[in-house]
């Protein structure tokens, strides 16, 4: 498959603006695969609408395992992580 890097937004303060970004990404075909950097590696693929969740997470305290359970019976695949957020993608 193609894959292609993007630099990421300048606004990570702002998770709403970065789910956009990665939603507005998907439905051009482009997935979130990983962060390196100040880059996002997108690979391609067929158009996907969907809605993208940005979960802050904390490796010391928090059970990756379990949540990504509790977020997988409610529809949503864990794509990667983007800063310190889980990314989790659901299709509309």
């Amino acid at each position: 498959m193609k894959q292609r890097t993007f630099y990421i937004p300048d606004g990570v303060w702002d998770i709403g603006a970065l789910e956009e970004w990665l939603s507005h990404m998907a439905r051009h075909g482009w997935r979130y695969r990983e962060q390196r950097g100040k880059r996002a590696l997108f690979e391609k693929g067929e158009p996907l609408v969907c809605r993208v969740r940005l979960e802050p997470v904390l490796e010391r305290t928090t059970r990756k395992a379990e949540r990504d359970g509790l977020y997988a019976d409610m529809g949503w695949l864990r794509w990667g992580t983007l800063y310190d957020h889980a990314v989790y993608v659901c299709s509309d």
